[in-house]
């Protein structure tokens, strides 16, 4: 689990973008050693609340991908 959440602290793997509406926008903006600093602090709970909400964003990234591409 840290290290599919410690990837996400670079950019999204949908697009290798940092998205305004992500929950991650902010720390990925931060130094890297301030992004590993907020890392190390993080709680189980709360880097597999991260990883619940980067899976169902993921999702309807590419589900909208999809739909686009089959129009």
């Amino acid at each position: 689990m840290r290290g599919k959440l410690f990837g996400l602290l670079v950019a999204c793997p949908f697009d290798q973008s940092n998205p305004f509406h992500c929950r991650l926008y902010e720390i990925r903006k931060k130094s890297l050693k301030e992004r590993y600093d907020w890392f190390a602090e993080l709680s189980e709970e709360n880097m597999l609340d991260l990883l619940v909400c980067h899976q169902r964003c993921l999702g309807g990234r590419e589900a909208s991908k999809e739909k686009e591409a089959s129009e």
